[in-house]
This record gives C-alpha cells, structure tokens and sequence, in this order.
C-alpha cells in the first residue's frame, strides 16, 4: 500500500476583529482503498503557541488514529513513542 504523509504546521489565525487566535492540528490516514480517518485538536488563545500542548495533541491524535486503524496499529505506534530516542530511524 502507498501511503502519502504531509506535515503541515498548524497556522495561527487572528482576525481583524480582536478575536482569539486559533490553530487545529490533524492527524490523517487515507488510503487508496478509501478508507479515511482522521483526529484533530483546535487550540484556542495562549495554547496555539504553547509547544508542551502542541507536542501532547500530536502524541494523542497520533494514537487515535492508529487506535482507529486496530490494535496492532495502536500498539506499534505507542511503541514507537515509547522508543523514541529523538532520532528518525
């Protein structure tokens, strides 16, 4: 199976009129058969540009979506993270 990943950032958004700024990270997993899912986190004021709660929503959509897919899918992407030694194998 091929599967395509893109990594794109989530983007601050503040509009003219004074609102609180805003960002959503996802997590998606498509395949050439159609089956799609997805997880997703919209962060708020101050949160957008915290990197302790982004680097929690990228661990925890991450998970959703392998917990989505099964649970040897779940299970091989805790491991993953558990193992992670900070560099990309």
């Amino acid at each position: 199976m091929n599967v395509e990943t893109e990594i794109t950032p989530p983007d601050t958004d503040e509009d003219d009129g004074g609102h609180l700024p805003s960002a959503r990270l996802s997590v998606n997993f498509l395949d050439v058969d159609g089956v799609h899912h997805d997880a997703g986190v919209q962060f708020f004021g101050e949160d957008t540009t915290d990197p302790e709660k982004f680097a929690e929503a990228l661990l925890r959509t991450a998970l959703a979506v392998a917990s989505l897919r099964g649970g040897d899918y779940s299970w091989a992407a805790f491991q993953r993270f558990a193992a992670y030694d900070g560099m990309p194998s």
